[in-house]
């Protein structure tokens, strides 16, 4: 599953998101449900549950990690919820996770490769150009040589 792209979404009254088609056509028709992860710099990420029980595998079962792989673990699975998809390809967000990233009702989301990223739109909309123009930097900073 590689999600790519953007669209603008309306999250409603009941904090219900529809799914882009787009989207959901890179999902097995066996996956109905996502992963919602709320981010500091103001996102919700959103992992398709193949993928998020996938990467949580990385964490090695251990009785005794270090003091930071505990803290981490801990906290990213308390904030973790799973969200079940209905028919119509809607999702119901957190009303926590909403006020905890504060994005409102109009919001984009994006394709981050192995997930989605919500976003409150109108920021999102105001640093386009900003993310544009930090994408070589980002690109050499980040890739091996060998590309």
């Amino acid at each position: 599953m590689t999600f790519s792209g953007s669209s603008e979404h309306t999250i409603d009254d009941k904090n219900r998101l529809s799914i882009a088609s787009k989207y959901r056509a890179e999902l097995p028709p066996s996956v109905r449900a996502w992963y919602c992860v709320p981010w500091p710099t103001g996102e919700l990420r959103l992992y398709p549950e193949p993928i998020f029980l996938e990467l949580s595998k990385q964490w090695e079962q251990s009785l005794a990690p270090s003091e930071d792989e505990a803290e981490l673990v801990s906290t990213l699975f308390e904030f973790a919820e799973k969200l079940e998809m209905d028919s119509g390809g809607r999702i119901r967000l957190p009303k926590k996770h909403i006020k905890l990233v504060g994005i409102g009702s109009a919001v984009a989301v994006t394709g981050a490769n192995n997930r989605l990223v919500i976003r409150d739109l109108e920021s999102w909309q105001a640093a386009e150009r900003a993310r544009f123009e930090k994408l070589s930097q980002l690109v050499t900073r980040t890739t091996p040589s060998s590309l």
